[in-house]
């Protein structure tokens, strides 16, 4: 009986892991930056990408701010960085395709950073 009771407890908590998870904590790709402000814009050495940074209230109850950046090339976008407020100016283009923010180098066509993976 009280194993019973141990694995009814532990799929409970299972399942509310994955509810908090699912309902409060996004993944960078789900963010509609065209509700966000756009911040900063720079261009790829070659002009053939284009950097917008955003600005998002915090990830906690919105105390804190982050920034979100998206590469727009063509019709399609992408989001590449998901960043605390602190790290945003040392963001800089290192060639055409790679971006480096907060020491992280980042190919803009198949990578992303997301500072909650740091913790």
């Amino acid at each position: 009986m009280k194993l019973i009771s141990k694995l009814i407890g532990l799929t409970v908590l299972v399942a509310i892991v994955i509810f908090i998870k699912v309902n409060f904590y996004p993944s960078l790709e789900s963010i509609d930056t065209k509700k966000l402000q756009v911040v900063s814009e720079s261009v790829s050495p070659d002009g053939k990408y284009r950097l917008k940074t955003y600005l998002m209230g915090g990830v906690l109850l919105r105390s804190d701010y982050t920034y979100i950046g998206e590469i727009e090339y063509g019709n399609e976008r992408r989001k590449v960085f998901w960043i605390s407020g602190d790290k945003i100016d040392s963001l800089k283009w290192i060639d055409n395709k790679t971006i480096e923010i907060a020491g992280k180098k980042i190919d803009i066509l198949s990578e992303y950073y997301d500072f909650r993976s740091d913790f």
